[in-house]
C-alpha cells in the first residue's frame, strides 16, 4: 500500500525497543550481527563507517571548489562547480574501488575543512558487492550542531506515512583522519521513487529557492523525465493557483492535497524556516503518473526544531502555520482548507508529537556519535538540549496561536529574489594591510576605479581602500584575526550628489596572495564576494546590492604594514523578484 492510500494513521510506541538499544555502549554490535550492507546502510541504531581514500592533491581541489551566492540565485537552476575525482570507499569493511566523489552543497552548508558530499558508485560493482543504492549523500550538520535534525524530522514524515528519505549517522574518515559525524540521507533516485510511488516514470523536480509563479518555472530543475513532460505539470498548477478564484476542487486535481497537508503541517510544527512553505527551498516534488498529481518531498532539512534566523530576507513566519510559498499561502485563504490544517495539526500534536519518542531518539543519537564527533562538533551534546527544549515547549506555543484561529496572513506572499546584473567596478589599488580595521578606508592607500551602476557611469572626486580582516559588523575583529577571511574596503565620494559609496570584498582564505597567474589574462585572480552600497544605508537591507567577480593581487600580505595592490574587475547585483 502506497502512503497516498493511508488515511489514518496509528502510532505505536516503541520504548521497548529503546530500551534495549540504550542498555550497552555497543549499541549497532546486536542489532546488525549477520545483516548484508543492504540490510543496515541505513539502519537508525547503527554508526555506518564510511573511509575514503583519494590522492591529497584531489582532496584540496574538491574541499576548495564553492559556490557563489550570486550565481546560486539566478532566474535559471545553479549550474553545479563541483567536480568528480576518482576515490576508494571503504563501507562497514566492504571496499569499492570504482568510486567518484564531488563536494555538494547550496551556500549555508559550504566547508573547506569537513565538506559534504556525493560518493557515486560504479554499477556492476555495487550490484556484486550488495550495495542497494547508486550513491550516498553525506551531510556534514554543518547547519545542525545537535547532528539530529535530519534523523528526526525524515523520520516524522515516514510515521505519518509521508515520502521522505531514510536516514542515519555516518562516521566519515578521508585518508585517516577523521572528519567527524554526518547524516547519511537517502538519495532522491529511481529506488527512492519507486519504493515510495510503485511507479518511477513521473517527473522529478528539485525546488531550490523555486516557486509557482508564472515566468519563474524555469528555477525548478528537472531531475528525472522519463516521458518527457518537461514543465508542463507545474504550468498547470501555477495556471490554477493565479486563477482569479482558485478552487480546492481544481487545485485538487494536480496536488494530493491529503498528503501536502501533511507535509504543510510537518514542515511548520518543526520550524522548518529554509523548506519549502517558508523559504521555498529544500525540496522535491514528483508528478506521479498514476493519478496524475504532485507530491512534495523533504530534502536538506538541517535547519528544523529551532527558530528562524533573523535574516532580513526571510520573513517572521507564525508559530503554527507557515504561509509563505504559493500553494500554502493559496490553500489558507480557503475556509474549508484551513479548518483541514487545523485540525490536522492537533491530530498530529496528539499522534507522532512524542516528546518520550523524540528524547528516545536524540539518546539513540549521542550514544552513537559521542565518541567519533569532530572537534567542530564538540558542543552537540549541548544543542540536543536545546532541541529538546523546542520540542517540548513547541505544543503549547503553537495551540496558544491557535486560538486566534484563523491568522491574518494575507500579507504574506513571498516570491523568491533572484540576482540581477546592474553594474561593474574595474580598477586598480595600492595599500598596506592593517590587523585592525580601519575606521575611514578613504583615508587609506590609493584606488582607481571605473563604475558603472544602473547605466550610468559614475566619477568619484575621493577614493581610498585599507585591507584589513573582514568585520561583519561594527568595531573592531575579536579575536585571532588570522581566523578571520581577509578584505579590501574602498570608500569614496560621487561628485554629482557628493554621496559615499562603500564597496567591500571578501576573499578566500586561501586566495589572499599574490596571482600566479599572468595579470593580463582575464582568468586570473581570486575569487571575492561582497557588497556595494550607497550613502549611509548599512541597516537597510534593501539599499545593498552584492557584488562578485576577481581581484588580481600583486602584492599582499597578512602582516601589519605589508603592501598589497592590484587589480579589481567585479559586477554588481541587484536581489529582485521582478
Amino acid at each position: 500500500m502506497t502512503y497516498f492510500d493511508m488515511k489514518k494513521i496509528s502510532i505505536i510506541p516503541i520504548t521497548s525497543l529503546f530500551v534495549v538499544l540504550l542498555g550497552s555502549q555497543l549499541l549497532s554490535d546486536e542489532s546488525i550481527e549477520g545483516k548484508s550492507l543492504s540490510e543496515k546502510l541505513f539502519q537508525q541504531d547503527h554508526l555506518l563507517k564510511v573511509e575514503i581514500k583519494v590522492s591529497d592533491s584531489d582532496w584540496e581541489k574538491l574541499s576548495t571548489e564553492t559556490r557563489r551566492m550570486i550565481d546560486a540565485f539566478k532566474k535559471t537552476p545553479p549550474e553545479r562547480p563541483y567536480n568528480y575525482y576518482p576515490a576508494q570507499v571503504t563501507i562497514d569493511g566492504v571496499t569499492f574501488e570504482k568510486v567518484m566523489i564531488r563536494k555538494k552543497g547550496l551556500v549555508g552548508s559550504l566547508s573547506e575543512t569537513r565538506p559534504s558530499l556525493k560518493v557515486k558508485f560504479e554499477a556492476e560493482e555495487r550490484n556484486s558487492k550488495g550495495l542497494p543504492v547508486s550513491r550516498l549523500t553525506l551531510n556534514n550538520n554543518v547547519q545542525d550542531p545537535s547532528i539530529s535534525s535530519q534523523f528526526l524530522f525524515y523520520d516524522l514524515f515516514k510515521r505519518v506515512g509521508l515520502p521522505a528519505p531514510r536516514c542515519n549517522l555516518a562516521k566519515v574518515t578521508v585518508n585517516g583522519k577523521s572528519l567527524g559525524i554526518y547524516s547519511n540521507v537517502e538519495s532522491i533516485k529511481k529506488a527512492f521513487i519507486e519504493r515510495s510511488f510503485s511507479d518511477s516514470s513521473g517527473v522529478m523536480y528539485e525546488g531550490t529557492v523555486a516557486d509557482l509563479f508564472p515566468g519563474r518555472l524555469q528555477r525548478f530543475e528537472i531531475k528525472r523525465d522519463p516521458k518527457g513532460r518537461g514543465l508542463a505539470p507545474l504550468e498547470e498548477l501555477t495556471q490554477v493557483l493565479h486563477a482569479k478564484e482558485p478552487s480546492l476542487q481544481k487545485i485538487s486535481e494536480h496536488v494530493d492535497l491529503d498528503a501536502f497537508r501533511k507535509f504543510w503541517v510537518l514542515e511548520s510544527m518543526g520550524s522548518c524556516w529554509d523548506g519549502y512553505s517558508s523559504n521555498q527551498n529544500n525540496y522535491f516534488m514528483y508528478h506521479n503518473p498514476k493519478n496524475s498529481k504532485l507530491y512534495w518531498i523533504p530534502w536538506g532539512a538541517d535547519a528544523v526544531f529551532q527558530k528562524a534566523p533573523p535574516l532580513p530576507f526571510l520573513p517572521n513566519p507564525p508559530v503554527s502555520i507557515h504561509p509563505f510559498s504559493k500553494l500554502a499561502h493559496t490553500l489558507y485563504q480557503l475556509e474549508a482548507e484551513r479548518e483541514l490544517v487545523k485540525k490536522t495539526i492537533k491530530e498530529f500534536f496528539e499522534t507522532v508529537w512524542s516528546e518520550k519518542v523524540f528524547t528516545e531518539k536524540i539518546e539513540l543519537i549521542e550514544s552513537l556519535a559521542q565518541d567519533h564527533v569532530h572537534p567542530d562538533q564538540k558542543k552537540f551534546s549541548e544543542s540536543q538540549k536545546n532541541v529538546l527544549k523546542f520540542i517540548k515547549n513547541r505544543k503549547s506555543k503553537v495551540l496558544a496561536e491557535m486560538e486566534e484561529w484563523p491568522l491574518d496572513v494575507s500579507e504574506s506572499l513571498r516570491v523568491p529574489v533572484y540576482s540581477k546584473l546592474v553594474g561593474k567596478i574595474e580598477g586598480t589599488f595600492e595599500t598596506n594591510w592593517s590587523n585592525k580595521n580601519v575606521v575611514n578606508p578613504m583615508n587609506e592607500g590609493k584606488a582607481t576605479l571605473h563604475l558603472e551602476y544602473e547605466g550610468e557611469k559614475i566619477e568619484l572626486k575621493k577614493m581610498g581602500v585599507s585591507a584589513e580582516p573582514y568585520n561583519q559588523g561594527f568595531g573592531q575583529v575579536k579575536g585571532d584575526v588570522n581566523k578571520v577571511p581577509p578584505g579590501l574596503a574602498f570608500m569614496g565620494i560621487r561628485k554629482s550628489n557628493n554621496q559615499w559609496i562603500t564597496i567591500k570584498l571578501i576573499f578566500k582564505m586561501k586566495e589572499f596572495k599574490p596571482s600566479s597567474k599572468d595579470a593580463g589574462n582575464e582568468d586570473s585572480g581570486s575569487v571575492v564576494e561582497g557588497f556595494f552600497i550607497e550613502g549611509f544605508n548599512f541597516f537597510n537591507f534593501e539599499a545593498y546590492r552584492s557584488v562578485q567577480g576577481k581581484v588580481t593581487l600583486k602584492e599582499a600580505k597578512r602582516e601589519d604594514g605589508a603592501p598589497v595592490a592590484g587589480k579589481i574587475h567585479v559586477e554588481i547585483f541587484q536581489w529582485t523578484t521582478d
